[in-house]
């Protein structure tokens, strides 16, 4: 017991004596109420971008690494501000953008052309969703939370 009680005080200022320096950097102002983000490689650039979404219009920032931030939108007409994740969903090397319950397609020229939104897919209204290999068929599945009562947890892509 005397071992225990001499080495918490120790392990608590070891830990107190800690600190962490962290470095801001804007990346851009969009307002507030933003939610679908994600941290992505949305160009196929080899860096990531940044995604987010706002009442029903979803915007990207490309990282361009040695400059500013480039603000391009990704697409709108979703009906949630929730629920984002990225994920090929048509299987062609670009990573689409899931929310809530339908999913935008990107072109594969994302800095020009808007992502081509697809409604009415089968799937349920959801909050979050995540994509990960679920049946270990080594393809991403999405698995959704809804608000909603009674609704499916998971669905396949």
């Amino acid at each position: 017991m005397k071992k225990i009680c001499w080495l918490f005080p120790l392990l608590a200022t070891m830990a107190s004596a800690q600190s962490f320096d962290f470095e801001f950097h804007e990346i851009g102002r969009h307002g507030k109420l933003m939610g679908q983000t994600a941290l992505v490689d949305v160009d196929k650039d080899g860096d990531l971008d940044w995604v987010y979404g706002l009442r029903g219009e979803l915007f990207w920032y490309e990282n361009q690494n040695s400059g500013p931030w480039v603000h391009h939108k990704l697409g709108s007409g979703a009906k949630t501000d929730v629920g984002g994740c990225p994920i090929d969903i048509n299987g062609d090397g670009w990573f689409d953008f899931m929310v809530g319950n339908a999913w935008y397609e990107n072109t594969g020229n994302p800095r020009q052309d808007e992502f081509l939104l697809h409604t009415d897919i089968g799937t349920i209204t959801c909050h979050d969703n995540i994509a990960v290999d679920v049946n270990g068929d080594s393809k991403l599945d999405i698995v959704a939370v809804s608000n909603d009562p009674g609704q499916k947890t998971a669905y396949v892509v």
